[in-house]
């Protein structure tokens, strides 16, 4: 039996703990405030950091958050922009906390060779930074870029 429930706590190799899923894909169309917060608290992502990427003043983005009130039909689409950005992001990467959080934090090399549809946006920085510096137009990049990695179809 100990052989069986070791097993159970590991998939291929990896702890179960390190998986994060989210509970409800759904969340993000019924409910964005519920889904960044989901994001926030797995992935350490602060108010500030999430309020840059959307272009919204920090104190509007959490009193929305926590009151749901205080943005606009479009800013809560760009909230939602993110929310899926990095669920599609997670799904690729097998809902590893540690691959995600990874790919967040590390720098990636800038390759010594030519540029492929297959290299990621954020060569050169971290997806943190890049996402961060691009905002909404740099998750949209991210997505088609892993959505073409998914799908085999690199634009």
């Amino acid at each position: 039996m100990e052989g069986i429930s070791s097993r159970m706590s590991t998939t291929y190799g990896t702890p179960v703990q390190d998986f994060i899923i989210p509970e409800d894909y759904n969340s993000i169309e019924e409910s964005p405030s519920s889904s960044v917060n989901w994001f926030q608290e797995r992935l350490d992502l602060s108010d500030e950091y999430v309020s840059k990427v959307i272009n919204v003043r920090e104190d509007l983005f959490s009193n929305w958050k926590n009151y749901h009130s205080g943005l606009t039909p479009s800013q809560i689409e760009k909230v939602k922009t993110f929310s899926i950005t990095l669920t599609h992001l997670l799904s690729y990467l097998n809902f590893r906390h540690d691959l995600m959080m990874n790919i967040l934090q590390n720098s990636s090399e800038s390759p010594h060779h030519e540029l492929t549809p297959l290299t990621p946006p954020w060569i050169g920085t971290s997806l943190k930074s890049y996402i961060e510096s691009q905002g909404v137009s740099g998750l949209e990049e991210v997505d088609r870029w892993v959505q073409g990695l998914r799908w085999s179809d690199p634009f």
